[in-house]
This record gives structure tokens, C-alpha cells and sequence, in this order.
């Protein structure tokens, strides 16, 4: 062929597996299949990966082995590619590629990648909702066996207990806590060899709360500008039960001149209110905590008022335990 013609020995990579962090190499061939000299210039898609020599020229029927890595991930279960062009002055083919692949896959098989327990009403509690994951000996060459793995307990919120099977499996039962208190529990599960004891981490979520909710549980507050007065600020009684249709809602030792109205009969699992206000009801700026009895059990529910000031809303009255947590 009439001038420079570059060739490659491989147009892909595969360099195998690693662990977390390491680098792995390869190589592939340049090659001059024309009848003048080739020059050429290497570059990789990323930082991750480098490739040697990054020029030169080779005369016609020369070759020059290029070595490339890729340096995966610090995360277990990853895989990286990058790509790296060459660019010559063969006119034909101006820029040609060589893709590379790695890869770092877990030592062992795990199900499910996230655990949520999704809403669990007071009395379920009791019962100590449960879910299992399960643990799978791997299949690349740095698999173990699962008798190597170590649990970290995630927390006050949950509890962790771990049974081995006679086909290799493990079998990790996660339950909440009896007790605990209003609120949305956030944790992690970190599975791990000695080694690397946080090697693959397992998301919790969970969320406790009544079988009947406020939404929302903070009103804002405006006034009518021409009178002065609270506007009428809208609230709904949600049932999180199944088949729970929701009762009356009673205010329990509201301050005058504030009341709760139901424009109209309502049934079924969603009830919509108002809270009015009397000309002379005033909220303080730190806000004022209402509480209410839901039928037809009985629950103590509450919601926070707050005024706005000056335009701006007010800061919040104290945590209450219907916050999210971190365990």
C-alpha cells in the first residue's frame, strides 16, 4: 500500500479482574502495513488509565507494542473502561481506537443490594419486622467463601443475626428494633473479610409512624393581607393501615380561637380539613404544637403551626422524633 498504514493487533482489551484500587496492564501492537513511515500519537479517554510509549514513528513493517493499564475503582462490584486513540498520518485512517475493560467484582454474591422495611406502623413493632439477605460465594478469581464474611452491627435501630446453610449460603436476618420512636431510619450494612471489613456496604431504610399521619405535619401560616387574619390552612388525615377507614379527628386542648372544620362528610382512608382562625388566635414565633385524637384507635397525632414573619417563615419549634436518622 502506497504510504503510512496503521494496523492494530487488538481493537479490544480485556484485562481481567483486580481488587479495589489496583492496576492492571495489557498490551496491543501498532503496526506500518504501507511503504513510507508512520507516525503516531497516543491519548486515553481517562485519568484512570495510562498508556506507554505516547509516540512514534515506525518504518514501513515495523511494530511497536504499546502497554496500557487501567487503575479501577476503590469501590468493590466496579468496572472501568477507557479508550485510547491513536492518531497517525495514515490518510486512510486517520484515528483508529483500542478500547480496554477491567473489572472488580465482589467476593461474594449478595441479595438484595438494598434493604427497606418501607413504613412500619407502631404496633407491627411487636412483631419485629424482618428481612433477609443472601449471601453467595462469588464468581471471579478472588471469590471467598462465605464463611469469611464479618457483619457490622448498622446501628441501634436494627438488629443482625446470621445463619450459615450447608450449601454454602449465608443468610442475614435484619429486624427493627421494638420501641422505637416516630421517624425515618437510615443505616448501613457493611459486609467485609478481615482484610476489609466495609468491603460491600448494604443501604437500610425504614420509616416508623402511627397508622394514621398528619400531611402535612408543619403548616406555614399566612395572613390575609387586607384583614389581617389567618388564612384557613389546609390539613389531611392519611391512613397507613391497610383497610383502615379513618374516624373522626378531634382537636384535644386546642387555645382559643383556633378550631378544625371538615368542609365536607367525608369516609375512607383520606380525610381532608381546615384550620380556622378567630381574629384574636395568635401563633408565637417559635411556633405551637397542636394535638389531636384519631379514631377509630385512639391515636395522639400532632401538628406544628408556624406563622410567617415579616414575609419569611419562622424557625421551627424543637426536633421532635419524626425526623430522619442516621444509625
Amino acid at each position: 500500500m502506497t504510504g503510512p498504514s496503521i494496523a492494530l493487533s487488538h481493537t479490544r482489551l480485556d484485562l481481567g479482574e483486580g481488587r479495589p484500587g489496583e492496576q492492571l496492564e495489557g498490551s496491543f501492537t501498532v503496526s506500518n502495513r504501507g511503504s513510507e513511515p508512520l507516525e503516531f500519537k497516543l491519548s486515553a479517554s481517562c485519568g484512570c488509565a495510562f498508556v506507554r510509549p505516547m509516540a512514534g514513528t515506525l518504518a514501513p513493517a515495523q511494530s511497536q507494542t504499546i502497554t496500557l493499564g487501567i487503575r479501577l475503582p476503590a469501590t468493590i462490584n466496579s468496572e472501568k473502561s477507557a479508550q485510547i486513540l491513536i492518531r497517525s498520518n495514515d490518510p486512510h485512517q486517520p484515528q483508529v481506537g483500542c478500547t480496554a475493560t477491567a473489572r472488580a467484582p465482589a467476593p461474594w454474591e449478595v441479595s438484595p443490594t438494598h434493604v427497606n422495611f418501607g413504613y412500619v406502623l407502631h404496633e407491627e413493632l411487636r412483631r419485629r419486622p424482618r428481612r433477609r439477605l443472601v449471601v453467595r460465594p462469588g464468581q471471579g478469581k478472588h471469590a471467598l467463601p462465605t464463611s469469611a464474611v464479618r457483619v457490622q452491627t448498622p446501628g441501634e435501630a436494627y438488629r443482625v443475626r446470621s445463619h450459615a446453610s450447608p450449601d454454602g449460603t449465608l443468610a442475614i436476618d435484619i429486624s427493627l428494633r421494638p420501641g422505637l420512636a416516630d421517624g425515618r431510619y437510615t443505616s448501613t450494612l457493611h459486609l467485609g473479610h478481615a482484610e476489609d471489613p466495609a468491603l460491600i456496604s448494604i443501604p437500610l431504610d425504614a420509616e416508623v409512624g402511627p397508622a394514621i399521619a398528619l400531611v402535612p405535619a408543619t403548616v406555614y401560616l399566612a395572613r390575609d393581607r387586607a384583614s389581617g387574619v389567618y388564612r384557613p390552612a389546609p390539613l389531611m388525615a392519611v391512613a397507613r393501615q391497610r383497610g383502615l377507614a379513618i374516624g373522626d379527628l378531634t382537636p384535644v386542648n386546642w387555645p382559643e380561637g383556633v378550631h378544625l372544620r371538615q368542609p365536607t362528610p367525608q369516609s375512607g382512608r383520606v380525610r381532608r380539613y381546615l384550620i380556622h382562625f378567630e381574629p384574636a388566635a395568635q401563633v408565637p414565633a417559635a411556633g405551637l404544637r397542636l394535638e389531636l385524637q384519631a379514631e377509630p384507635l385512639g391515636e395522639r397525632l400532632q401538628v406544628v403551626l408556624l406563622a410567617e414573619a415579616d414575609g419569611l417563615h419562622s424557625a421551627p419549634l424543637p426536633a421532635q422524633p419524626n425526623l430522619t436518622r442516621e444509625n
